[in-house]
């Protein structure tokens, strides 16, 4: 077997510190040369880390190792990060919400650093609230190390602005580096300066992923993050998918984020869900950009949006000529009695833009006119393959009207 992945046979609240563990540990081991292996939470903790880690040290061909979510902290994961010194290649590690602190940062710095500077391609230590500050300071000793790196993510570790900014100077020399997730890293408008500083002068030519949501409520009073995360966005030719979710991106804001990224011709998908943005900001957003003709994935959830920014991208939305997944819940588009309600301006979108494959417009406000509406578009579009309308006050005569829809859900 090429992986064991233990993770289906297990429930969540097992604890595999019982004489189950070393049984499987055993077994496990007689599989080499294995080369992946998932234990993602299967509930072991640092009781059970000496097993894990003897299980390890015979596992010496692993390339692929998954540990996230189980408790360990810093007394049964130096004997883990102690193990990797007798893995030759490994190129992807995962340590999500294992209770890592600063000491047990510097272990998997000390570790990685060490032994895995020319192999290491994906390193995933989200989740771990603790390891701040020092914690920052090792991780970024491991991207200025290992040269091989091209996926970190970091998300939820709360390493705060000046800690950040340690990661931040090492990021500028990173060329090989095309994934990064910093979702809730709380980080503040003036590091982001810093990034998009280092990003305009050639750092992260290669950057395909950026996740960086959930930093708006971090921002210095009425400083917008944006003005300064957005500047860097030109330079990041190749970026696909972008993440900027729950960072308080305004309408003012939106205006700086469309001029930036105007240019981003290899753009695919964009989030930019629990914002602020309005019926002015959807118009600079969806005024002409290279964006537009690559984009395949737009998230605009839960933004005062309003009738009138619905009313906006269904006027504009033809832009966007491959475009396949549209996600519109929640953008409080209350009903207008002299146009109709939110169920029209879907049905608009789907007239306007037949690339499209699924589409999301949940908690809208939409009626049983405004079903009909988009019931009587829905065979007139054949890449179609999904729509939500949950949390709609949709009625019997609303429901009726999709009888005959050759949609798949």
């Amino acid at each position: 077997a090429e992986a064991v992945d233990y993770l289906t046979n297990v429930s969540r609240d097992a604890r595999l510190h019982d004489p189950t563990f070393p049984r499987l540990a055993r077994m496990i081991a007689r599989l080499e040369p294995l080369t992946s292996l998932n234990l993602h939470r299967t509930g072991f903790d640092a009781r059970s880390s000496a097993w894990i880690a003897t299980l390890l040290s015979s596992l010496t061909a692993l390339v692929n190792l998954d540990l996230g979510e189980n408790d360990l902290g810093d007394d049964g994961l130096p004997l883990v990060l102690n193990a990797l010194k007798h893995i030759t290649r490994l190129r992807n590690l995962s340590l999500d919400s294992v209770g890592m602190t600063c000491n047990g940062a510097l272990e998997l710095a000390d570790v990685l650093t060490a032994h895995h500077t020319s192999s290491l391609r994906r390193l995933s230590v989200e989740d771990n609230s603790d390891a701040t500050w020092h914690g920052a300071l090792h991780i970024a000793r491991i991207v200025g190390q290992c040269t091989a790196l091209e996926e970190l993510y970091i998300s939820g570790c709360e390493f705060r602005t000046m800690s950040f900014g340690v990661v931040v100077a090492e990021l500028a020399s990173s060329t090989g580096l095309s994934h990064l997730g910093l979702n809730g890293c709380q980080i503040d408008s003036s590091c982001w300066a810093n990034f998009m500083s280092t990003v305009r002068d050639g750092g992260c030519p290669g950057l395909i992923f950026l996740n960086a949501g959930s930093n708006g409520k971090y921002t210095l009073g009425d400083f917008s993050i944006p003005q300064e995360m957005s500047q860097g966005f030109p330079q990041m030719t190749r970026l696909a998918r972008l993440v900027l979710s729950d960072n308080r991106i305004d309408d003012t804001s939106a205006t700086w984020l469309a001029l930036n990224l105007r240019g981003l011709s290899k753009l695919k998908a964009l989030d930019l869900s629990d914002n602020c943005i309005g019926p002015q900001g959807m118009a600079e957003l969806m005024s002409p950009g290279s964006w537009h003709s690559s984009i395949t994935e737009l998230t605009l959830n839960a933004n005062p949006l309003g009738f009138m920014g619905m009313g906006t991208l269904a006027a504009t939305v033809s832009r966007c000529r491959h475009l396949e997944r549209l996600a519109v819940n929640h953008v409080r588009a209350r009903r207008s009695y002299a146009a109709g309600d939110a169920g029209h301006m879907i049905a608009a979108v789907l007239a306007a833009c037949k690339s499209l494959k699924v589409v999301e417009a949940s908690s809208n406000q939409i009626y049983d006119e405004g079903a009909t509406s988009i019931a009587a578009i829905l065979n007139g579009c054949p890449a179609l393959e999904g729509i939500n309308l949950q949390h709609n006050p949709i009625r019997r005569d609303g429901a009726l009207a999709f009888r005959g829809v050759k949609c798949t859900s």
